[in-house]
């Protein structure tokens, strides 16, 4: 799932200004594990800015996974 960073980055950092960068921090363990996403965002954004990791997150599982692209990037 970290492929995805890139479009979470653009979207909160770029094209909203609610924060400064997204960061992932996925175990290295194998088999089910958590998966950490960071972005420091702007207070009132807070709410808006999960929603937005969120469905992001969702997309990504289900209708628009990763480009080869993203992943030689990722």
């Amino acid at each position: 799932m970290e492929a995805s960073l890139p479009k979470l980055n653009m979207n909160l950092r770029e094209d909203k200004s609610w924060s400064y960068g997204v960061r992932t921090r996925l175990s290295q363990y194998k088999g089910p594990r958590p998966m950490l996403v960071s972005a420091p965002v702007q207070t009132d954004k807070t709410v808006d800015s999960i929603q937005e990791i969120i469905r992001e997150y969702d997309e990504y599982l289900s209708s628009n996974p990763a480009k080869n692209e993203e992943l030689e990037r990722g």
